[in-house]
């Protein structure tokens, strides 16, 4: 009998919506074992002549004990960012970047099941950017308000089909005309999008 009721449990499980990945910045592969640092080359391309490298990042990440971010360099031809991050009960609470000419502050709010419902970037000339974000019951997200710099406004909602794994979202940019656009996603079992389709309306 218990073995059934174990059954049953894992097989409600499997059938649960599941949390796509794509707005999080999942993708990243999970860390094994204690990392210290790491080093990367980040290649950018331009975008009619693919071949041509348009610029190239140097990236070194420092890890604390919770291989969580604790700072990053990133180091262009054009000069430096480094960037400090701050955590809170195993979350990001604050981003400060920090180069020559400017610095800006990213500070992030949580709701009480630790969805990120606030990011603002503040820069150092007074300026920000505020993101708010709502969330279903699966932790995914439903809406998108964004101001950047008081001037354009953009708002996203996304509509779930859990049943057949897509969603659609809808954003409408507000800058000197309103222009639209529609994607739809489909998502695998694990939550990652393996399609996407996208019109625009302006």
């Amino acid at each position: 009998m218990k073995s059934i009721c174990f059954l049953f449990i894992i097989f409600l499980i499997s059938c649960s919506p599941v949390k796509i990945k794509d707005f999080n910045n999942d993708y990243t592969q999970e860390l094994v074992g204690q990392i210290k640092s790491m080093d990367m080359r980040q290649y950018e391309y331009k975008f009619i002549k693919k071949d041509t490298v348009n610029l190239v990042q140097t990236i070194t990440l420092n890890f604390d004990s919770n291989n969580r971010i604790k700072n990053e360099k990133i180091i262009t031809e054009n000069g430096q960012k480094v960037a400090i991050y701050q955590y809170l009960n195993g979350l990001l609470i604050e981003k400060q970047l920090l180069s020559t000419h400017d610095s800006t502050l990213v500070t992030y709010k949580y709701d009480q099941l630790k969805n990120l419902i606030e990011e603002k970037a503040t820069y150092n000339n007074g300026m920000f950017n505020l993101k708010s974000q709502v969330f279903d019951k699966y932790h995914n997200v439903v809406q998108i308000r964004t101001n950047f710099v008081k001037k354009i406004k953009q708002l996203t909602e996304i509509e779930y089909n859990y049943k057949n794994n897509y969603f659609i979202a809808k954003s409408s940019i507000d800058t000197i005309a309103v222009g639209t656009i529609e994607t739809k996603n489909h998502f695998n079992k694990k939550g990652y999008i393996i399609k996407a389709k996208g019109i625009m309306n302006l």
